[in-house]
């Protein structure tokens, strides 16, 4: 597959980048979370009342 993005597609008129040929594309996988721990809603850390509101929603 290829395609090409102008510089004009850019959104940002004042600031155009240059001409870029992507020549294949591939699926990524993001790991960033993968070693991440969520915490239970049923037992939250001591937390102020706004705060809890926040993360129980």
């Amino acid at each position: 597959m290829s395609a090409k993005l102008a510089a004009s597609a850019s959104p940002h008129e004042a600031c155009p980048g240059p001409e870029v040929t992507v020549e294949k594309t591939t699926s990524i996988t993001l790991t960033e979370h993968d070693d991440h721990t969520w915490a239970d809603r049923t037992q939250l850390p001591g937390v102020s009342d706004a705060v809890r509101e926040l993360i129980t929603r």
